[in-house]
């Protein structure tokens, strides 16, 4: 989403190369917005979101996992499963990654 650009924002407001939301930053990691475009602390905050979501919430399938990091955990919970495998989001990741491994 970001396109490799570290000060990128999005339209929801997410911010740097791992596209985070400053209200995520700031309350599940006590960081402000302006340190977002530090590429070190925004892959590090990114991977522990991640880490986070799979562990606490129960992120158990890569559908899931990444629905949940793009759309919010709670909010993915209600989602039908059709939806969370197969979301904008999810097939972009996806195939990228394809793209890299296959």
């Amino acid at each position: 989403e970001s396109s490799w650009n570290h000060k990128a924002i999005s339209k929801s407001d997410a911010r740097g190369l791992m596209q985070l939301k400053p209200q995520t930053a700031l309350s599940e990691f006590k960081t402000h917005v302006g340190d977002l475009y530090d590429p070190y602390i925004n892959i590090t905050l990114g991977v522990m979101y991640l880490s986070k979501l799979t562990h606490h919430y129960d992120m158990d399938t890569m559908g899931k996992l990444l629905t949940a990091y793009s759309h919010g955990p709670t909010a993915t919970l209600k989602y039908p499963h059709s939806y969370v495998n197969q979301n904008f989001y999810v097939s972009a990741v996806l195939d990228k990654l394809n793209q890299k491994t296959g």
